[in-house]
């Protein structure tokens, strides 16, 4: 084996075996709900015009969309973290 291959190879091994360092668990500012879009979409539901300009459909269609996701998207809580409601992930997931 040359030098050459050797080196590849070394650095196709620590590339492989290369740590990745999680920085923390949850992002500081999903940690605070304050932050969540979830809360400006509770704020949203009030005005049905605004909905409807931000999510680009209406309130009737975003909870039937709910309806139909949801049961597939529902995740249990764990001892490490809380589940997100369905109709949060789908508030992010099309934000």
């Amino acid at each position: 084996m040359s030098s050459d291959d050797e080196d590849v190879f070394m650095l196709y091994w620590w590339l492989r075996n290369k740590k990745r360092k999680l920085r923390y668990w949850i992002h500081p500012l999903l940690k605070d709900k304050q932050h969540s879009s979830y809360i400006v979409a509770k704020e949203l539901t009030t005005d049905e015009d605004k909905f409807q300009s931000f999510y680009r459909m209406s309130q009737v269609v975003f909870h039937r969309l709910v309806q139909s996701v949801g049961p597939h998207i529902t995740k249990k809580d764990t001892n490490w973290r809380m589940v997100l409601e369905p109709e949060e992930k789908l508030i992010i997931t099309l934000r």
